[in-house]
C-alpha cells in the first residue's frame, strides 16, 4: 500500500513541478528568433530550436510526432530538396508552433512577425 501512496505523492510532486514551470514559462525575451526569410525550411528549425530551450519535453513531443518534418530537415541539411516544406502540413505545423511559442512570451507581448518586417519572427510588444 505504501508504494501506491508513494507513487501518488511522486505524481503529485511532478504535477506541482510542471505547474510551477508553466507559471514561470514566460521566459522568452523580446527579440528576433528568425530573420531575413519566410521559408518554412529556414524558419521552422529556428523556432524548434528556441522551443527546445524553453521546453525540451514539449519540443521532443513535436519532433517525435512528425516524421515528415524530420525527414525534410535531414534532406535540407544534406542539400536535398523536399516538397514537404511547401505543403499544407508544413504550414499547419508553422501555425501550431506560433501558437505554442505564444504560451512562453511575457505579458503584453506576442510571438510572430515584426510589424515593420514580415521576415523578422520573434517576440514583440503588443502595439495596443
Amino acid at each position: 500500500m505504501k508504494k501506491t501512496i508513494r507513487l501518488k505523492e511522486n505524481e503529485l510532486h511532478k504535477v506541482i513541478r510542471e505547474s510551477v514551470k508553466r507559471i514561470l514559462r514566460e521566459t522568452l525575451e523580446p527579440g528576433t528568433v528568425s530573420h531575413g526569410t519566410m521559408r518554412n525550411q529556414d524558419v521552422l528549425p529556428k523556432i524548434m530550436s528556441q522551443l527546445f530551450k524553453e521546453d525540451p519535453q514539449r519540443a521532443r513531443e513535436i519532433w517525435n510526432g512528425n516524421e515528415k518534418f524530420l525527414e525534410a530537415l535531414c534532406d535540407e541539411r544534406c542539400g536535398i530538396e523536399n516538397s514537404w516544406w511547401d505543403s499544407e502540413e508544413a504550414t499547419q505545423m508553422s501555425e501550431e508552433l506560433f501558437d505554442i511559442m505564444n504560451e512562453y512570451v511575457p505579458e503584453g507581448h506576442y510571438f510572430g512577425a515584426h510589424p515593420g518586417d514580415g521576415s523578422d519572427y520573434g517576440v514583440w510588444a503588443n502595439e495596443d
